[in-house]
């Protein structure tokens, strides 16, 4: 985000502005406006629609400018961005405060860039059954798999759920359905909150985890990390 807002300032902005024959003095959008405007507007890898937001600001400065005089000057802010570019299209997703049994706080990747993800875990009468929603690639998929039989085979070696094999199913769930979500280190999140669930001991809302786990506990390095 902070380098899409780099690039927001030093190019898309100045670029916009000549296009619309507008001058510095003309409109002055905050820092803080800005990342808003990334935030809630945009859900995206890149900057093309960063910039379709910003000529829509241009377009009705250059309506204000015309009205008002070359003079004008028009400051747009945090709070008064809705007048600009309407009700936010998207919301970020809120981590709660208060710490729950069945549920762990992950870092993953998705299309529009790293995210906190909210992995939350219960169990249903049924026969040992694992199942995942929420829009996930096949490699977290896969790492989920992973996590579920590793906590499946410590059942016994730590007296905690014996019966789940034979009387429940296991749901894993992470909510922004509509956002897609990859890669393999949702394990350690997915493997915590299931073990919380199953020891109904809660997990801290302080603690935010990211790895793959293998089948015998070892969590692995993350990649790609600046």
């Amino acid at each position: 985000e902070d380098e899409k807002l780099q690039i927001a300032k030093r190019f898309l902005l100045p670029k916009q502005l000549k296009i619309h024959g507008l001058k510095k003095q003309n409109i002055k959008i905050t820092d803080k406006a800005i990342m808003n405007l990334i935030r809630n507007y945009t859900r995206e890898a890149g900057v093309r629609n960063i910039e379709r937001e910003i000529t829509s600001i241009c377009r009705k400065v250059v309506k204000k400018v015309v009205s008002k005089g070359r003079t004008h000057e028009e400051k747009v802010t945090q709070k008064n961005l809705e007048a600009y570019l309407g009700i936010p299209r998207f919301r970020r997703a809120e981590i709660d405060k208060k710490d729950e049994v069945g549920v762990a706080i992950g870092m993953a990747w998705t299309e529009f860039g790293g995210e906190l993800l909210t992995f939350e875990v219960t169990k249903v009468y049924g026969k040992g059954n694992f199942t995942l929603t929420g829009h996930l690639g096949e490699i977290m998929q896969e790492s989920a798999q992973a996590a579920f039989s590793y906590v499946k085979g410590k059942i016994f070696e730590y007296n905690i759920a014996k019966d789940l094999h034979k009387n429940y199913d296991i749901h894993i769930h992470v909510p922004e359905v509509a956002t897609p979500k990859e890669g393999p280190s949702a394990g350690i999140a997915v493997a915590t909150s299931m073990i919380s669930l199953l020891t109904e001991i809660p997990v801290s809302k302080k603690v935010a985890m990211s790895g793959e786990i293998t089948l015998r506990g070892r969590v692995l390095p993350v990649g790609g990390i600046k």
